[in-house]
């Protein structure tokens, strides 16, 4: 038998015991940074968008960086449960030599961004009736970590990691914070973000380089250097920040 368990804060807590869990109380969905891990809730994830979420008539913002946002923006296609097979399916045949580089991992990634970015994607995302999608990713501020170099990179985050432990917003020397977000939802900072960033229109211009550059990790994998719509820089993985 199969257990879920649901970690939940006082007020919603006393919420679920009251009335239980439903879809209508679902106002936001985090997806988060983290490789692989995620094919352990793949299934999860079909349930959850597939059935429980489907007939949802409000507003639902999902919020992803690096897989979290390639997951999300499966979840978000008129048929969130083939794009959820279809992703897990691209990212499992990924298949690779002892000698990696950022090339081979270009030429492997390629088919996985394909899975949830192909053609008509940006418009199916773009246009779902509830779901309004929201992808972050970092410009680098730090010329060290913005260097093609990669051990410039591995000082920069050494640096940053150091940083990070004196205080958080000392991150704002090393990376902003760009926030690709669907029009249609109020994406103003609500006071929590101790890192300020930038908000950029997601469209189908940019929608398959967003979804590049939130998961692309420094050291071993290229950066995205140019983004329609967003500002000139040096674009990395999102999941440094959130």
């Amino acid at each position: 038998m199969a257990y879920l368990s649901l970690y939940a804060g006082k007020r919603a807590l006393q919420h679920i015991q009251k009335n239980g869990l439903s879809p209508i109380d679902v106002d936001c969905v985090m997806g988060a940074s983290g490789a692989a891990k995620w094919l352990a809730i793949a299934g999860l994830d079909k349930a959850v968008f597939g059935h429980w979420l489907a007939d949802s008539s409000h507003e639902i913002a999902l919020y992803g960086t690096s897989v979290g946002a390639f997951k999300l923006a499966a979840a978000a296609h008129r048929d969130p449960k083939s794009a959820l097979q279809n992703l897990a399916c691209a990212y499992v045949n990924q298949r690779y030599s002892d000698s990696v580089d950022a090339d081979s991992i270009a030429d492997q990634m390629a088919p996985v961004i394909d899975s949830v970015a192909g053609t008509g994607a940006a418009e199916q995302v773009l246009h779902h009736p509830n779901f309004r999608l929201q992808i972050s990713a970092v410009r680098c501020i730090d010329q060290q970590l913005a260097s093609t170099d990669k051990r410039q990179q591995q000082k920069a985050l050494l640096r940053m990691f150091v940083a990070n432990l004196k205080s958080r917003e000392k991150l704002k020397a090393f990376v902003t914070r760009t926030q690709f977000c669907d029009d249609r939802l109020d994406c103003r900072d609500d006071g929590r973000q101790l890192v300020d960033g930038d908000r950029v229109s997601l469209s189908r211009a940019n929608f398959r380089q967003a979804l590049i550059a939130s998961g692309s990790l420094p050291v071993y994998m290229h950066a995205i250097r140019t983004i329609d719509g967003a500002a000139k820089g040096v674009y990395r993985d999102g999941g440094l920040l959130d």
